[in-house]
């Protein structure tokens, strides 16, 4: 089934690869099992609030209402579920080819099964749920089933089975594109809340932003060098940039361009009240792809809404070429310079630590009082 609009694959790619990143990220830091019991109350908040906010208004029944959120919220993060069936007392969603198939069950427990589990019971709260996971044919179906028990009496209606695409077309494209973006933001959202929650924010980061890096290389790769796109350049990257800003649904203008150095400030960014480590990986992401793309620049943040400031504020730029040979002016400036002036230049761009500065000047130290006598 292709369903995807001109400017959904590029989207579509650059959500699966943060997803990817965040939960292969949160199940490295904590254990698959552990990652589970850290993400199930924020997908089951998230369940109960997606029923509420997009299906619960429809005038329809409850297990057609059920469906359709299922199949819209499925189809916005995986662009993969093909089918479902309803009766009066049963509801079956069924996936094929699933992109995240087999390789982030912590994300398959929280979104098809804690949150669609969720959202069940919001409409039927004693009904029976099952998810039957892919098997190893080539079939590779993924199964969501829920139902009440009906009265003897009462045998329901016969099932009728709905095609995704069918169910799909009752969305405008702006109800689709809002869906595409606000579930796949808050999954990656949720990855990060429920880290934050075991661990401190430093320790996620070095395990979050190392991922992130090589998940931008690799889109990068996909999107932007494969296709011929660009030279390489700031204007080329600042393009790219946008375009993934543009795909996050945020809003912004550039305020400073220059040959090396481009800066942009965002206004308006669906993750502004989220943590700061959110950025962070934001930043790592861009970094990886300028990586791939010309690893002269450097993505940077200089304010982040993440951390209280008004605006976020980020510029693509040159990286300083840190040299050891340089001018010959420089050169010779820094032959007269006080050894112990360098080592704390060292010190201060974090080049070495406070004890390598302490054992070093006092070696200095030591050889300096001998030169002099």
């Amino acid at each position: 089934m292709h369903m995807v609009r001109p400017g959904q694959d590029f989207t579509f790619s650059m959500f699966s690869q943060l997803i990817t990143a965040s939960f292969e990220s949160l199940a490295t830091a904590l254990g698959s099992e552990n990652a589970k019991k850290a993400i199930r109350p924020y997908f089951e908040n998230s369940g109960r609030a997606g029923y509420h906010n997009v299906a619960a208004a429809f005038n329809m029944s409850d297990s057609e209402r059920l469906l359709k959120i299922w199949l819209w919220y499925n189809y916005a993060i995986t662009r993969s579920c093909i089918k479902g069936e309803i009766g009066a007392n049963r509801v079956m969603l069924e996936n094929y080819l699933c992109p995240f198939e087999g390789r982030i069950p912590e994300f398959c427990n929280g979104m098809c099964q804690t949150a669609a589990e969720a959202v069940a019971r919001e409409v039927w709260p004693e009904c029976n749920f099952s998810q039957i996971p892919a098997d190893d044919t080539n079939d590779h179906h993924c199964r969501w089933v829920a139902f009440i028990v009906p009265d003897k009496a009462d045998p329901g209606k016969v099932v009728i089975q709905k095609e995704a695409s069918a169910v799909l077309k009752e969305l405008s494209p702006d109800q689709f594109d809002w869906l595409a973006h606000a579930v796949s933001g808050e999954v990656w959202v949720i990855a990060t809340r429920a880290l934050l929650d075991s661990i401190d924010q430093e320790q996620a980061a070095s395990i979050f932003l190392q991922r992130m890096s090589k998940s931008g290389a690799e889109f990068a790769e996909r999107h932007f060098i494969a296709s011929g796109q660009g030279k390489g350049d700031v204007t080329s990257l600042v393009a790219f940039v946008e375009s993934i800003n543009k795909a996050q649904q945020q809003k912004g203008q550039i305020i400073s361009s220059e040959p090396d150095k481009v800066m942009m400030e965002i206004h308006e960014c669906p993750y502004s009240d989220s943590p700061d480590l959110l950025c962070r990986e934001y930043e790592a992401f861009i970094n990886g792809a300028c990586s791939r793309i010309d690893p002269n620049y450097e993505f940077k943040y200089q304010q982040m809404m993440t951390r209280g400031d008004q605006c976020c504020i980020w510029k693509i730029s040159r990286k300083k070429e840190v040299s050891t040979q340089g001018n010959d002016t420089t050169n010779k400036d820094r032959e007269k310079e006080h050894p112990l002036m360098i080592l704390m230049r060292r010190l201060a761009r974090g080049e070495i630590s406070m004890k390598e500065y302490e054992e070093l000047k006092t070696f200095i130290s030591s050889e300096l009082k001998e030169t002099k006598e």
